[in-house]
């Protein structure tokens, strides 16, 4: 807890505390097969940060060449940035779990939640974890953005039930495969047969890989084109209300032209160009990842952090990354921006008290210009206008002034999932079982 002596987070601390409470050695087993779940609150005081910030690699290290160290010291001490505190938090939970002997990581935010659609293979995300190769040290789990179908929300895991799709898992059915010019189907498009854990999934690999520069199939690349094509029409219509709210926009940097994607052409162009205009996701699309705590010889340093949605070796190295896509792969489902109070009050929380001229979070990072929904709402919670500021989220949050949920669900964009708000109210009942039974009559049951 960041801010474990503000008021507003007393509830929340409140209920972490009754937890961690309940998931004590004398309480009934809350997770599945019999296994007891932990939990651990930590409280960010003043004197917590100073031995954290002494201990961390980012401060030790400022001084050497890797640009992260020196980047994220800057970040937290002079921006006083979000990110580069949740990173410095992370790096220390690093380090408990890997002298605790955990084997994995996973950096999830309270408003996230990890799901396995796939309950008869991966019950839990241990019997998951479980199946990952060893050479695979970092999972990276493709984000499905939430899509909020009132204005209030009291309970976006119970209430939330539509989510967009994200890019990455996108296939167009019946495309022909790219044919080589001795007669070979082009080895992305080879027929194989669906594996969670192939070697073709890896997101980054230590080195080079071993034959230069791997193309997207063409599968996807016609799916990212209709995606894009579909961002373009959702775009020209919301265009005229951002025009109409006087918000700017800078061009996203490296976008390439329109003249660059050709619907005849077999390159890799569609990855671009995006929209000026907000027209899908509100916040971040490339997905969470979790880490192995150990990495090489016995008593190496767990991974850094490089973000909050990536992790790197200790020293810089990339590490041998799998992206869950396929049948059954799991993803991190999302609950951004869930009712407009609880979006208005996140937007003036991290639009104070930052060491910027505005006091408002960093605009300057790299790759936050491509957020275009998160820049425009700091720019309307900086003027302070309800008016502008409903219209915004109904315009774009909500995101259905103008139909668009049905046409993306023509493509298969959005998509209804009400087996994760099952399973939580399952996990809900089981909790609250587990604290009403006295200490004395809980069940011995295994930890881990």
């Amino acid at each position: 807890f960041d801010a474990p002596n503000d008021p507003a987070e007393a509830a929340t601390l409140a209920a972490a505390e009754r937890m961690a409470s309940a998931c004590g050695p004398a309480t009934a087993a809350l997770g599945p097969g019999g296994m007891r779940c932990a939990v651990r609150v930590m409280r960010c005081t003043e004197a917590w940060w100073r031995r954290t910030r002494e201990s961390s690699r980012y401060y030790q290290r400022r001084e050497e060449s890797l640009s992260l160290y020196r980047e994220t010291v800057r970040l937290d001490s002079e921006v006083r940035d979000v990110q580069a505190r949740q990173m410095i938090v992370v790096e220390h939970a690093l380090g408990q779990a890997q002298a605790e002997r955990f084997h994995w990581l996973l950096h999830v935010d309270a408003d996230e939640a990890l799901f396995f659609p796939d309950e008869a293979r991966h019950k839990d995300a241990r019997a998951f974890f479980a199946e990952v190769p060893m050479h695979f040290t970092c999972v990276r789990f493709p984000n499905l953005e939430a899509v909020v179908e009132s204005t209030e929300v009291e309970d976006p895991f119970r209430e939330v039930t539509l989510f967009k799709m994200n890019a990455v898992l996108l296939e167009e059915l019946g495309v022909e495969p790219r044919i080589l010019p001795c007669g070979d189907v082009a080895e992305e498009d080879e027929d194989r047969e669906p594996d969670l854990f192939s070697g073709h999934h890896a997101d980054a690999v230590p080195g080079a890989r071993p034959h230069g520069y791997t193309r997207l199939p063409r599968r996807e690349r016609h799916a990212l084109r209709k995606l894009l094509a579909a961002m373009h029409e959702v775009a020209s219509k919301r265009g005229p209300v951002l025009e109409q709210l006087n918000i700017q926009l800078d061009p996203i940097p490296g976008a390439p032209s329109r003249d660059d994607d050709s619907d005849f052409s077999d390159d890799e162009s569609c990855h671009g160009p995006r929209p000026h205009c907000p027209a899908y996701f509100n916040s971040y699309s490339n997905g969470k990842c979790a880490v192995r705590t150990e990495i090489g010889p016995r008593g190496e340093l767990p991974p850094l952090p490089a973000g909050v949605h990536g992790f790197v070796r200790d020293g810089g190295a990339p590490l041998w990354t799998l992206l869950c896509k396929g049948p059954g792969a799991p993803v991190l489902l999302h609950y951004a921006n869930c009712g407009f109070q609880a979006w208005r009050r996140k937007y003036e929380l991290i639009c104070a008290g930052h060491g910027t001229e505005d006091g408002a979070f960093s605009t300057t990072r790299e790759g936050i210009a491509e957020m275009r929904s998160h820049i425009a709402a700091q720019q309307l919670t900086l003027r302070g206008q309800e008016e502008d500021l409903m219209r915004f989220y109904r315009t774009f949050v909500l995101g259905d002034e103008f139909d668009e949920m049905a046409y993306l669900a023509q493509f298969g964009l959005v998509l209804r999932l009400k087996a994760p708000g099952a399973r939580l109210e399952a996990i809900r009942r089981r909790f609250e079982a587990a604290v009403a039974i006295p200490a004395a009559d809980a069940p011995d049951v295994p930890h881990a």
